[in-house]
């Protein structure tokens, strides 16, 4: 599957990864995944990779209505859930880009772009060494 996640659960921390095309449908699959699996936690902190991306398939309007129903799980509960991207290329920037323009009506969720692994985690508050096992 080109799109992968694994939960840490001592310190709340969500791992996505993404490889090869990137689909809307994809997303929707692990969405629903993560939402049944038992670590799962409101407010976890979520580092999506986009560094092995290779393309795209643009569909702007079912992203929108996917991010909706994305939104509406993560609303409802005291925190907010902090995600980072790391989208270090062209490419995994323009589609991160449009992952955070479409979180842009939901104050529940703040979204961040960084180009390197590093300071994505720095801003989840983490270093490699704590989360490495976890990372690829």
């Amino acid at each position: 599957m080109p799109a992968s996640f694994r939960i840490q659960k001592p310190n709340g921390f969500v791992y996505v990864q993404y490889s090869g095309l990137v689909v809307v449908q994809d997303t929707k699959d692990i969405f629903a995944q993560y939402l049944q699996h038992p670590d799962y936690a409101p407010g976890q902190k979520h580092l999506v990779d986009f560094s092995k991306v290779t393309g795209w398939d643009a569909d702007y309007t079912e992203l929108m209505a996917m991010q909706a129903k994305k939104a509406a799980a993560f609303m409802g509960h005291a925190s907010q859930t902090l995600i980072v991207y790391y989208a270090p290329n062209d490419l995994s920037r323009s589609i991160a880009q449009m992952a955070v323009n479409s979180w842009e009506p939901f104050p529940a969720v703040v979204p961040v772009i960084q180009d390197t692994r590093e300071a994505a985690l720095s801003i989840l508050g983490l270093e490699n060494s704590e989360v490495s096992e976890i990372l690829d």
